[in-house]
């Protein structure tokens, strides 16, 4: 997990079709989830996190991002690289485990 990366306004995250190499949970900020139109689908808060689809190969499109995410304000995220989260899984061969802990630790930096 890496320290909060700091985001300014209007900033894309994530891209719909991008290849996810991370996952972000949101430290502070408020976040939009857009379709191809930007028509907003989801408003993410601190303790929301996205990416997760992407990274663990889940869904039809294997690793391409399923929607797009752009900051509303200012915002502050955590990033968890898709390597650094299948190392974990590895270990500890258990997904639903390692998805209730980035759970745990989304409810805690809200």
């Amino acid at each position: 997990m890496s320290l909060p990366c700091p985001l300014g306004l209007h900033i894309s995250i994530s891209l719909v079709g991008e290849v996810g190499k991370e996952m972000y949970i949101v430290k502070r900020g408020r976040l939009h989830v857009v379709d191809t139109n930007d028509q907003v689908l989801a408003v993410l808060m601190p303790g929301s996190y996205f990416g997760e689809i992407s990274i663990l190969n889940m869904g039809d499109i294997g690793n391409r991002r399923t929607a797009s995410v752009k900051s509303v304000g200012y915002s502050d995220l955590f990033s968890l690289k898709k390597d650094a989260l299948w190392d974990v899984l590895k270990v500890t061969n258990s997904c639903f485990c390692v998805i209730n802990s980035i759970q745990s630790f989304a409810s805690q930096v809200a």
